[in-house]
């Protein structure tokens, strides 16, 4: 696998749900366009680990941070 794009910012492993890439940058969780890496959505959950990764679960994106498990709906 090889991806076509490359986004700076990004802290720990993206996941992918759907037709989206999720990733963490600066505490906000980021929902990523697979075919350009473009920001779709952006929400802030607070401070995470650089070894947090986001877990796409049916309609929800569970991100785990520093405090808490914060499960935003509207994923894949």
């Amino acid at each position: 696998m090889r991806w076509l794009w490359h986004r700076d910012g990004i802290t720990g492993s993206p996941s992918i749900g759907g037709g989206s890439a999720y990733a963490f940058d600066n505490g906000d969780l980021v929902q990523l366009a697979l075919t350009n890496g473009h920001t779709m959505n952006r929400v802030h959950v607070g401070d995470v680990t650089r070894f947090a990764t986001p877990a796409p679960v049916g309609n929800y994106v569970l991100a785990g941070t520093t405090s808490e498990v914060v499960a935003i709906v509207g994923g894949p």
